[in-house]
């Protein structure tokens, strides 16, 4: 296939590569959130701790009651009847005898109860999710009939405001909507305007970083990115066309790799075992056939006779080396030392009538824009090594 581009077009867009991008996405680029780190960024049961945390009047962020007082001012601006609050009462009632009910008032993701105001404040939180199972009203009728005295305000919260999905009609006019766009919103008129502790308001800020990058979209960063794609439309276009696979040239690697590699242990699978996008290479070693008296024919490439496998497999994001052991009820006469494997060993898992111990696994995006062959030689070594420190170890302890 041949490409035609002007070589000023292709140089234009190297220019700004090598002068003008870092500048351009610094303000991405720079740092790590904390949020991404802990691994937290998107599950929606954290944001509702740190929600959970904010909107509590006597937590040690000592914000008292203003976040609480600006969610509900959003909500009510948001919102073309709520008569379940006034704007008077958020701003001049005390809510410092509030406490918030975590997922333990019937699965309610936030529960916001003021006895002295007699008012409670019910939010289902929702990031990537929908509403499902008739969740909304299990958890409208539960709160109505508990505090048949309060004022319940539902507030349905989603990314960008959407409304209830599954909810009918009747279901969806008794709950109100908030967007997490309004509370960052909310967290960075929080951090700009008060006078905070630093460590709160260093949480507040990376918390409100994390909101942008992975539950709402960058306004900026799109349009940036925008502007570049529409400058150098016809470059980028090849550039994507012909952009690598890394999961591809990883899987090229490993196998590449494996079938050249011999430790004296290892008994290779004749053929690579292939499902569709699964990758699979499976093998057997020396030490374990021994171990389990194993009597597996060597012309039957499937395994699937055979107690055991090992495994190097991958679903596309993530490769990975494991034991295979089929559960003990598959056959009739299983040795004592392995049952009790089956009984003591910490890292195994069951599923599908088999039982899976995991070693050594490897990110192939991560491994891919580094020496390939050298991050491929050493996940094989380390899964290896892994491997032969598991099977001294059955057989000096079982």
């Amino acid at each position: 296939m041949k490409y035609s581009v002007e070589e000023k077009k292709v140089s234009s867009l190297l220019n700004y590569l090598e002068n003008q991008s870092r500048e351009d996405f610094n303000k991405w680029l720079t740092g790590v959130n904390i949020f991404e780190v802990l691994k937290i960024s998107s599950a929606e049961i954290r944001h509702s701790n740190i929600l959970g945390w904010l909107i509590t009047p006597n937590e040690n962020h000592s914000l008292g009651d203003k976040f609480f007082e600006k969610v509900i001012l959003k909500i009510i601006e948001n919102n073309s009847s709520v008569s379940e609050i006034s704007m008077i009462d958020a701003l001049l009632k005390d809510f410092s005898d509030a406490k918030v009910f975590r997922e333990s008032k019937n699965d309610i993701d936030i529960l916001f109860s003021s006895k002295k105001n007699k008012f409670n404040l019910i939010i289902e939180n929702k990031t990537w999710t929908a509403d499902h199972d008739n969740q909304l009203k299990k958890y409208r009728e539960f709160i109505d009939k508990e505090y048949s005295s309060y004022k319940n305000l539902f507030v349905y919260l989603t990314p960008y405001g959407d409304q209830p999905i599954e909810a009918d009609e009747s279901e969806r006019m008794h709950w109100k909507i908030l967007s997490y766009k309004e509370i960052s919103d909310i967290l960075a008129d929080i951090v700009y305007t008060y006078d905070i502790d630093e460590k709160v308001r260093y949480i507040l800020t990376e918390y409100n970083d994390n909101l942008k990058r992975n539950i709402l979209k960058d306004e900026e960063l799109e349009q940036l990115t925008k502007d570049i794609y529409s400058k150098h439309k016809e470059v980028l276009d090849i550039i994507f066309l012909n952009r690598p696979d890394y999961i591809e040239d990883f899987k090229f690697a490993v196998r590449n790799e494996f079938e050249n590699f011999d430790d004296g242990n290892v008994i290779k699978n004749k053929i690579p075992f292939l499902d569709g996008n699964i990758f699979r290479i499976r093998f057997r070693t020396k030490k374990l056939d021994k171990f389990l008296n194993d009597n597996f024919d060597e012309d039957n490439d499937k395994l699937e006779s055979s107690i055991y496998w090992y495994e190097i497999a991958s679903d596309g994001n993530e490769f990975k080396f494991w034991l295979v052991l089929k559960e003990p009820e598959y056959f009739n006469e299983l040795p004592q030392k392995i049952q009790k494997f089956y009984n003591q060993d910490s890292k195994k898992y069951h599923d599908w009538g088999k039982i899976y111990r995991r070693f050594h696994s490897i990110n192939p995006e991560e491994a891919w824009g580094k020496n390939l062959d050298q991050e491929v030689q050493n996940f094989i070594k380390e899964s290896l090594k892994e491997i032969q420190e598991f099977e001294n170890s059955i057989q000096s302890t079982l």
